[in-house]
């Protein structure tokens, strides 16, 4: 036989792993490698990725093991069979070293400088692990936020447009199921320019001078921002204090008020602005009250104008002129929102010359006043108060001859009948007077006199006339000016010319066509000038008298004045009632003197007084009680008995606007007549009684519901008594008749105390009883009692005694 041995290279080479090719870190493998050779393979070399395998690797014929594995050991392990027959066999198989995920790690493209608002930005996070590790991405412990996705299989966060809701800390979990996952985490803050700027005030953008205010500016910015001020559009004030976001002034100035604008800067474009505008407010001041030609010439026109700094605006401004003497102020011009106001005078003259003032108010502090003096340049304007001189021959005699004038001085001249004055004459001239003197006037000194004032605009003449003494002349003025229920009148006039005597005004009187019969009379000094006359005096009966003046001075003609009718009546008590609507009632207007009663009643009876100014015979008003409804003032008025109707006419004329000095009343529910209201009817009408009735029942009332009273106790007690002393008197009889007497001492005792209380009470009884029976018999009859006043009347004249007297004022 022939053994014939085919020899051949390894084919069919396989290298396998027990227990597998992939297997985790720290546990054992082991690679087996055969191949078909013939002969057979001698010898089985290893290779990993091409060169040596691991030093902790052993090698044993076709045998590769690990005993722990690490993660170097994985790689493609390559196994070449040799039986000396080329080719070798071989074959590889690649061995995988498993571990978890770890070196987690998170880049970004942009530094946090660039993460910029609507920018884009890729953060892709890497990690080491076997089997290949996957990506999952949250924020601030959430699912990502819309605008933020992944890319790559989750390895990148991409965002195409950054957004405020972006900002946060982002954290990649990279897993390969093995173990724990590994986290990296990467903060992105999203940086934008300020948004939101805003500046706020305290107290308030409104603020009064001398008051502090705070200024507050706000931005939302990222990073955060840096704050500038600036007012106008310069710099703040050199008062404010700047802090931050923070402005503020501790005592605001007027000057302070503008626009604030605060800058909020972060270093990202655009920078944030926002502006505020703080007014301050304080009181008015006239910065400048002048006119526009000063002094002005008479017959011209001039301009005041005041001009005033305030804020706000005035609510008030006025130009006043300013009284002089009684006169009081006059009000000009007025104005309201403005800062100027201007006021034209036509046709100026000596009169206009005076100070005149320009008020200012806006309600903050106190009102402003600026004064302002009128000059006015007109020709010498004569002030004296005589043009006539009656003196005797040989008596001296002063004319005085005086001028008002501006500019001065001013210079005199005098002439008689056309011809200078001769030189007997003594003329003294001052700077606006001049006068002319005689020590014993002549029949030749009589005539009119001519004095001239010139000033620089001008000259202007005055006549006055010396003659010699003469007969009086009339008063033509006569008035009557009050009369009342006493047949007192008032009587006013001025006195004529008294032809340089000593004159006497008899006051006369007369009725129908009868005898003129002299009151009292007043005596004029021969140097007095037409003085005037106020005189109260009484005539003797209710009649319809004529009445006149008659001057004497010793020269006939008497004078006799024009002559004045007055009727002398009885008073006539007219009953009304106020309505008054806007009014509130309160309890103490029950009581008419307690200080709010009295402070109404003042103003109501104030305001009758003035509504009956005209009725000669009123003698004044009376508030006699207040009741509700909103308030209704119940009042008397004493008139003439001839003058009721005009009464009447004169209050429903000044309440015809609903108005009485400026308080509000029903016109239509207010009334007045002369008929008394009737007690216990309609409580609506003007009831003076009803007001009587109310809080007291009249004078005689005291026997009325008091001694009702009275009599109830007393009758209470003298049943009591007679009933205890019934009941003491049995007891000692049965005492007595018992033999008791030890008992009967006490009772006498205590019946006698009994008894003398009973006397006493009768005796208080019949007493009271005797009082209200003089009470009746001194009682007028009702219709004929006058109601008791309840508030303070004020009549114009006071009664006076029967004979006639008077009460002279001399003006």
């Amino acid at each position: 036989d022939v053994s014939i041995t085919v020899r051949y290279a390894p084919k069919d080479t396989a290298v396998a792993a027990t227990p597998s090719a992939i297997r985790p870190e720290r546990q054992s493998i082991t690679l087996t490698c055969t191949a078909d050779a013939e002969p057979d393979v001698t010898n089985y070399s290893w290779t990993k990725d091409g060169g040596n395998v691991p030093s902790g690797a052993s090698v044993t014929g076709g045998s590769l093991q690990i005993s722990q594995l690490n993660r170097a050991h994985s790689g493609d392990y390559t196994c070449t069979a040799d039986n000396g027959i080329d080719p070798d066999g071989q074959d590889s198989i690649t061995v995988d070293v498993t571990y978890p995920a770890e070196n987690a790690e998170i880049t970004c493209n942009k530094a946090a400088a660039q993460h910029l608002q609507s920018s884009s930005l890729e953060c892709t996070c890497t990690a080491d692990g076997v089997p290949a590790v996957s990506f999952s991405w949250t924020k601030d412990g959430s699912t990502l936020p819309t605008g933020a996705t992944t890319a790559d299989g989750g390895a990148k966060l991409v965002f195409n447009s950054l957004a405020k809701a972006h900002s946060g800390t982002y954290r990649c979990s990279a897993s390969n199921g093995i173990g724990a996952a590994d986290q990296a985490d990467v903060s992105i803050t999203v940086r934008y320019a300020p948004e939101d700027t805003t500046v706020t005030a305290s107290p308030s953008t409104t603020v009064q001078e001398g008051q502090p205010i705070t200024l507050t500016c706000t931005a939302n910015a990222v990073p955060a921002v840096s704050y500038t001020w600036t007012k106008d559009g310069g710099n703040v004030p050199s008062g404010a204090s700047v802090s931050g976001g923070s402005l503020q002034i501790a005592q605001l100035n007027r000057s302070d008020s503008g626009d604030y604008t605060c800058m909020a800067d972060n270093g990202i474009d655009p920078d944030g602005q926002d502006t505020i505008t703080v007014d301050v407010t304080y009181p008015p001041s006239v910065e400048s009250f002048n006119a526009d030609s000063n002094p002005v010439d008479e017959n011209n026109s001039v301009t005041l104008t005041c001009t005033v700094d305030s804020n706000p605006d005035p609510t008030s401004i006025r130009i006043v002129r300013e009284g002089t003497g009684s006169e009081g102020d006059t009000t000009l011009e007025t104005g309201q929102d403005v800062k100027t106001l201007s006021r034209t005078i036509e046709n100026v003259s000596y009169t206009t010359a005076g100070t005149y003032r320009c008020d200012a108010d806006n309600g903050i502090g106190t009102a402003a006043t600026g004064d302002l003096t009128l000059l006015v340049n007109y020709i010498p304007v004569f002030t004296h108060e005589r043009d006539r001189y009656a003196i005797g021959k040989g008596a001296p005699v002063t004319m005085m001859c005086n001028v008002t004038a501006y500019p001065t001085p001013v210079t005199f001249s005098w002439t008689v009948d056309g011809v200078p004055v001769n030189q007997i004459a003594n003329i003294v001239s001052e700077d606006l007077g001049s006068s002319l003197s005689y020590t014993a006037v002549r029949e030749a000194d009589y005539g009119l006199y001519n004095c001239t004032a010139t000033n620089a605009q001008g000259s202007r003449s005055a006549i006055i006339e010396l003659a010699a003494e003469s007969a009086p002349e009339p008063s033509d003025d006569l008035e009557v000016t009050k009369k009342n229920s006493s047949n007192h009148v008032n009587l006013q006039w001025t006195a004529g010319f008294n032809g340089g005597l000593e004159t006497n005004h008899t006051i006369q009187y007369r009725t129908g066509g009868g005898t003129w019969q002299d009151g009292p009379q007043e005596t004029e000094q021969a140097n007095e000038n037409r003085p005037h006359y106020t005189v109260t005096f009484q005539l003797p009966d209710k009649a319809t008298y004529n009445i006149r003046i008659r001057a004497t001075n010793g020269i006939e003609p008497a004078a006799i004045s024009n002559m004045k009718s007055v009727k002398v009546e009885a008073a006539k008590t007219m009953y009304g009632d106020f309505f008054l609507t806007r009014e509130t009632f309160n309890k103490d207007l029950l009581d008419l003197q307690s200080p709010s009663a009295v402070r109404l009643s003042n103003r109501l009876i104030n305001e009758l007084d003035q509504i009956f100014e005209h009725i000669l015979g009123y003698e004044g008003s009376t508030i006699t009680l207040y009741r509700e409804g909103s308030v209704v003032a119940l009042f008397q008025s004493k008139v003439g008995e001839s003058e009721t109707e005009d009464t009447v006419a004169a209050f429903t004329n000044s309440i015809s606007d609903g108005q009485v000095g400026g308080l509000a009343v029903d016109k239509d529910r207010s009334t007045i007549t002369d008929k008394p209201p009737t007690v216990g009817g309609d409580a609506t009408l003007p009831s003076a009684l009803v007001s009587a009735g109310t809080v007291a029942t009249e004078a005689g009332a005291i026997g009325g519901p008091v001694m009702s009273a009275n009599n109830n106790i007393i009758y209470i007690s003298i049943g009591v008594c007679t009933a205890v002393l019934l009941v003491i008197i049995t007891v000692v009889v049965v005492l007595a008749v018992g033999g008791t007497i030890s008992y009967i001492t006490p009772l006498y005792i205590a019946g006698g105390v009994c008894a003398a209380v009973l006397v006493v009470t009768i005796i208080a009884l019949v007493l009271l009883a005797l009082r209200r029976r003089r009470s009746a018999s001194t009682k007028k009859d009702p219709g004929d009692r006058k109601p008791k006043p309840m508030g303070v009347a004020r009549p114009f004249l006071s009664d006076a005694p029967a004979t006639p007297t008077s009460k002279i004022e001399m003006e």
